[in-house]
């Protein structure tokens, strides 16, 4: 499979409380790629910019090869992933 990211690297994932089981769907459906999760690791209350932020960082730190953010609306998420 040919792929413009370097998947040497793992993939950036994260998300709020709302994204949560779709974060943990895609981890499991995606076996055989590595990812760096940085969470919410719960369906409890959380602010999505406590797990947005690290993920953009970890992208353009170029410790990850790409990311991926999941939430209810994805309202305000992709002002950290640019």
């Amino acid at each position: 499979m040919h792929s413009p990211f370097n998947l040497q690297k793992p993939i950036a994932i994260g998300s709020d409380h709302a994204g949560f089981d779709y974060k943990e769907e895609l981890i499991f459906l995606a076996k055989g790629f590595l990812f760096k999760d940085f969470g919410t690791h719960s369906k409890d209350s959380v602010d999505y910019p406590d797990f947005a932020h690290p993920v953009a960082q970890a992208v353009e730190n170029d410790e990850a090869a790409f990311g991926i953010c999941s939430a209810a609306r994805l309202m305000g998420w992709p002002y950290y992933g640019q």
